[in-house]
C-alpha cells in the first residue's frame, strides 16, 4: 500500500460527550431574587469554569446520537461524578433527582484547544462533542457556602482526578460577564444561556 501523508488521510469521526454542573444559590434581598454560581479554578490553567467532564463509555447510552437532543437522564451519572470530582465531595449527598434540567449544544473540531486539535491530528479524529448541562440548587447561605470552601482547601485529593481544581467560588452572572479568569469556552458557549 502506498505512504499516504497524515494530512491527505481520512479522518474517522467521533462523538463524545461531556456533563457540565452549574451549582447556585438564591439570596433573597428587597423582595427580589438573586443567584450566585459555584464555579471551580482549574489547577492547571488557573482559570474559572463550571464543573465539566467527559462521560465515560459506561455512562453513555448505546442510542446516544440520535436520542441525545431529548435525553437528560443519560448523563446524570457522569454529573454527579464530576461534581463529586471537582469539588472533592463539599456538596455531599447530590442525587440525579438534585438535578435540574439545563439545555444542550454541540460544538465542533472549531472549539477544541490547541493541544487537542494537535491530538485529533496526531490520532487522525474529527471529533464533535455534545454537551449536556445541568443546574443544581444548593440549599444554602453564602456564610455555609464559604464554610464548605474552607472544607474544600482542607482536603487533600487521595486520587488524581480529584486534583484538578484547587479552588471553588461564587459569582454572579455580571461577575462573569467581567472575569477575566473565565475560561472563554464557557464565556462563549455557556455564560449567554445561563439562567
Amino acid at each position: 500500500m502506498p505512504y499516504v501523508p497524515p494530512h491527505k488521510r481520512q479522518k474517522r469521526h467521533e462523538i463524545r460527550y461531556k456533563s457540565i454542573v452549574i451549582p447556585y444559590i438564591e439570596t433573597r434581598y428587597n423582595n427580589k431574587t438573586y443567584k450566585s454560581y459555584v464555579l471551580v479554578e482549574d489547577a492547571k490553567f488557573n482559570e474559572l469554569t463550571f464543573v465539566i467532564g467527559g462521560c465515560k463509555m459506561r455512562e453513555i447510552p448505546k442510542n446516544a446520537d440520535s436520542t441525545f437532543f431529548r435525553d437528560y437522564g443519560s448523563y446524570t451519572t457522569c454529573a454527579l461524578r464530576e461534581l463529586k470530582e471537582e469539588t472533592r465531595d463539599v456538596f455531599c449527598n447530590v442525587s440525579k433527582y438534585d438535578l435540574e434540567h439545563g439545555f444542550k449544544f454541540s460544538s465542533g473540531p472549531k472549539d477544541r484547544s490547541t493541544p487537542e486539535r494537535k491530538k485529533d491530528a496526531k490520532e487522525g479524529v474529527v471529533v464533535t462533542m455534545r454537551y449536556t448541562v445541568y443546574y443544581l440548587r444548593l440549599d444554602m447561605t453564602k456564610t455555609e457556602f464559604n464554610e464548605r470552601r474552607e472544607r474544600f482547601k482542607n482536603v487533600r485529593p487521595k486520587k488524581a482526578e480529584n486534583n484538578e481544581t484547587s479552588d471553588i467560588v461564587l459569582k454572579t452572572k455580571s461577575e462573569l460577564e467581567e472575569s477575566k479568569k473565565l475560561w472563554r469556552f464557557m464565556k462563549e458557549r455557556v455564560l449567554p444561556k445561563l439562567r
